[in-house]
């Protein structure tokens, strides 16, 4: 039953395309042919030579030659003579005939009882394919004979070579319009739809250069001129004085059959892109790039057209990734809802049906005998394009047209709007400004405003907003005059939000600091950042930061997550950052207030002798750029607390922001900036 469908469906095509490019005028014409698929012989010499044996050539081999044995033993390359004996029957003796050869790949010459008839395309050593002419030459009645004949056809085989299907010699209109029709299907109509490409081409390049923002139409322009070159090899023998004299066919094929192929997809990604308004990504740009570039360079160092031929169908596979993400482009537009994309896809849908029905006519049925539709539907594509574009362009002319016609009213109803939005605007800027006020007012009221004065240190320190509501959070621990502590910590985000996560933290860390003065210091750690974790609930803002226990000269610190706190000696004027033993880094612990994480606090113990400082800061400091881009760095931080020549911790703080500030100078803060300098009296 399969079997039988099968031959249903290929007898209704088979038939379908006979009628439209196969078949003559009338039955009296095809009942008048002499068929000529098979009963040929062949030799690798002339046959009119002396002692030139013929041997029988088998009927699937006429087409593909390049498969004969001594052909196929010399790489597929060589010149291979063809002959077939046929006789005239009653009916056509004494009229002017025609053979019909089909397209014949690559080039041929033929003759006719050793009489030359014609011939197509040019043999080695400058050798030109004129595979997509329909070969038809006349047979004037004098050079028949009433018994047997010979037609003999010499074929210049390069990787390829073959005759056409459904030869045949018969009636002169016959062949001619047989060849005539074949000719149109296959050259002439890629002709015409070549010259309105250039056309168009050359419209949308105009339109580009006078208005350069639509840059899909330099793209469609590019998209035009590639497709002609590229079908060009279908007609390049209908236009006078091609192929010229001095054309490479190998260089020729590179380029154009095989080198072009690639630059359709890219051009056509870029096209969609640009239609959409749509911005790619650089790395999926260089992929593209690859796509195109590595498949053309391999193309071009092919050695000679068998081995290109041989390459050009596996290296055609890298076209399928690039039509893919074309593909993958309008559908995920589709889904977005971008009606934009739908007159595209419209537009692209001629090219699917038409690849379809080219593997069902030529890989399924092997029906060689018919044209490829795949480039007509490109074609189809480009004329779909047109008109998209076409209505695009007549869509922003009539807006434009519109708008200059009721501009006056437009820019009245326009000035009302902005108005009515500018009200709208200043009401919900005074909101948030006053909003803003009592928030700067709030977390002024929660952190100390001048330096604490204790026995045995010298404080100072700087507290610089970026805006009203700071991420910053600072804090001294004092018992009367006894300096007991400090933290300096950074909430992530800026804004509202992160100062009222740092007003939180505040009173979270105050507590808790006093509460486990005595107890290790990563314990007073552990239990702050549990606290936060459950006070500040799904807010996703987390700390970093320092904190600081001070007994007599011993010095207990924890990082987690800041930057280095560096220590500047009263005897050299040496500044080094505080480590963990043995190990090239302080970071003594993990982010505070992160639900989920469970860091581990380190405790590092130091002992500061009279004189000694340090200067402890957020990452405003170090991250903080000149107007030449170049970032300050803790390496820079360290240097510029080398450098200070202050004796007091006020000073010693006044030398860092002079040289930072000088630094900076012409760029603005980014972020909020603390600095403070604690020194040993």
């Amino acid at each position: 039953m399969k079997n039988l469908k099968h031959t249903i469906w290929t007898t209704l095509i088979l038939s379908f395309i006979c009628a439209f490019f196969v078949s003559c005028g009338s039955a009296t014409n095809r009942n008048s042919r002499i068929l000529l698929d098979s009963g040929w012989s062949y030799s690798m010499e002339d046959p009119i030579k002396d002692n030139v044996t013929l041997k029988p050539l088998a009927d699937g081999e006429i087409l593909e030659l390049e498969k004969v044995k001594e052909i196929a033993e010399n790489g597929g390359v060589g010149e291979i003579f063809l002959e077939k004996k046929f006789i005239v029957p009653s009916q056509l003796q004494g009229r002017d005939l025609a053979v019909y050869l089909g397209r014949v790949t690559l080039a041929d010459e033929t003759w006719v009882n050793n009489i030359f008839i014609g011939k197509y395309g040019r043999f080695s050593p400058k050798e030109f394919s004129a595979w997509n002419m329909a070969r038809c030459y006349s047979i004037p009645a004098k050079y028949l004979h009433a018994g047997e004949n010979t037609l003999r056809v010499k074929v210049c085989v390069d990787g390829e070579g073959s005759l056409g299907a459904n030869m045949f010699i018969g009636l002169l209109d016959d062949a001619n319009a047989v060849a005539t029709r074949e000719n149109f299907w296959h050259s002439k109509i890629n002709l015409l739809f070549a010259f309105f490409m250039i056309i168009i081409a050359f419209y949308h390049l105009i339109i580009y250069i006078r208005r350069p923002v639509d840059k899909e139409n330099i793209f469609f322009a590019l998209l035009n001129f590639v497709s002609v070159f590229y079908i060009l090899i279908y007609f390049i023998y209908e236009i006078p004085d091609l192929p010229r004299e001095r054309a490479n066919f190998l260089l020729y094929q590179k380029i154009f059959s095989s080198g072009l192929p690639f630059f359709l997809p890219f051009l056509t990604t870029s096209f969609v892109n640009a239609f959409l308004k749509r911005k790619e990504r650089k790395v999926m740009l260089w992929i593209r790039l690859a796509f195109l570039i590595i498949p053309v360079l391999i193309v071009l160092f092919m050695p000679n057209y068998p081995a290109l031929k041989k390459i050009t169908a596996p290296l055609m596979t890298m076209l399928i990734p690039p039509m893919l993400y074309i593909i993958a482009l309008l559908l995920k537009h589709l889904f977005q809802k971008d009606w934009k994309v739908v007159p595209l896809i419209l537009g692209f849908s001629p090219l699917v049906l038409c690849f379809a029905l080219d593997l069902i006519l030529h890989n399924a049925l092997k029906l060689d005998n018919v044209p490829y539709f795949t480039p007509m539907g490109w074609q189809f594509v480009i004329i779909g394009l047109l008109f998209i574009m076409a209505n695009r362009f007549a869509a922003s002319t009539n807006e434009a047209e519109y708008l200059n016609t009721h501009l006056e009213k437009e820019v009245k109803d326009r000035t009302r709007e902005l108005s009515e939005a500018n009200t709208e605007l200043e009401a919900a800027k005074f909101r948030a400004d006053r909003d803003m006020d009592l928030a700067v007012h709030v977390q002024q009221s929660f952190y100390v405003n001048k330096a604490p004065i204790v026995d045995g240190w010298d404080i100072a320190y700087t507290f610089q907003p970026m805006s009203g509501v700071s991420g910053d959070l600072y804090d001294f621990y004092t018992d009367g005059r006894t300096f007991k502590g400090l933290g300096l910590f950074d909430i992530s985000g800026h804004g509202i939000a992160s100062g009222l996560v740092a007003m939180l933290a505040k009173v979270i860390m105050d507590r808790k600091f006093k509460e486990g003065y005595k107890e290790p210091l990563n314990h007073v750690m552990d239990s702050i950042n549990r606290d936060m974790v459950e006070s500040k609930g799904d807010i996703e803002n987390y700390m970093t930061g320092v904190l600081f226990r001070f007994t007599g000269n011993k010095v207990e610190y924890i990082n987690a997550g800041h930057p280095k706190v560096f220590v500047r000696t009263a005897n050299d004027g040496k500044v080094v950052p505080i480590m963990l033993p043995n190990s090239d880094n302080d970071n003594s612990g993990g982010l505070v207030g992160i639900s989920g994480l469970a860091p581990s606090f380190k405790v590092i113990g130091f002992n500061l002798r009279p004189g000694d400082a340090m200067l402890i800061y957020t990452d405003c400091l170090y991250e903080s750029r000149n107007i030449e881009g170049e970032e300050m760095t803790q390496d820079g931080v360290q240097k510029m607390f080398s450098n200070v020549t202050g004796v007091t911790a006020n000073d010693k703080l006044k030398d860092v922001l002079n040289q930072f500030n000088s630094f900076t100078k012409g760029v603005p803060l980014r972020d909020d900036l603390t600095v403070i300098v604690v020194q040993k009296k």
